[in-house]
């Protein structure tokens, strides 16, 4: 009994701590492509996932910003066509949330396309909030059966939270006040 209760203890403080160390890591960024890299590629230490994708979400169409464990990835190919496709339906989702097919009503050919490539699909979006507004969002993915449970949804919602205080940084519709303080303390000019 006694080593499960310190089983649990250690589990839980080991938890915070990589939740802590993943946020402080994205508050320390120094750009946004450093940014992005950190939330498609360092996410899977808090929970484990197959795949995960980056969408810009502050235009008026997604725009892919990237997949995890990936450098490069062919913008145009069939299978970012179809993540856009999966996304764009997703631009009113604010909460994290698991999909389903019923998420895809309109396309159930492209939920079935995706969880037969998988071995069994179960998707997280994940929004990424700035100064109140949807402007990134994460698609994870885990595969073969392996679903979302809800501890692990509510762990990668409070990471997405601190990524949005990181994303706002160099977010486009920061106030041009701002930015041109931060400009001019960069050239030293005022």
């Amino acid at each position: 009994m006694a080593e499960r209760v310190h089983n649990a203890a250690s589990d839980a403080l080991r938890v915070v701590s990589v939740l802590h160390q993943l946020t402080l890591e994205s508050s320390l960024s120094e750009n946004r492509k450093e940014l992005v890299f950190r939330i498609l590629n360092r996410s899977i230490a808090l929970a484990r996932y197959d795949r995960a994708s980056l969408w810009d979400m502050d235009r008026k169409k997604p725009q892919f910003l990237g997949v995890s464990g990936q450098s490069r990835v062919d913008k145009n190919s069939e299978l970012v066509a179809e993540w856009k496709d999966v996304v764009t339906h997703l631009s009113k989702l604010d909460k994290p949330t698991v999909l389903s097919q019923e998420h895809f009503e309109n396309s159930p050919e492209l939920y079935e396309k995706l969880v037969e490539r998988t071995s069994g699909l179960s998707l997280l979006w994940l929004p990424i909030m700035s100064r109140k507004r949807l402007a990134a969002g994460v698609l994870v993915e885990r595969w073969g059966q392996r679903t979302w449970a809800e501890a692990d949804v509510k762990l990668m919602h409070t990471l997405a939270m601190a990524y949005g205080g990181a994303w706002e940084k160099f977010d486009r519709a920061r106030p041009l006040a701002e930015r041109l303080k931060r400009a001019a303390s960069r050239n030293k000019i005022l």
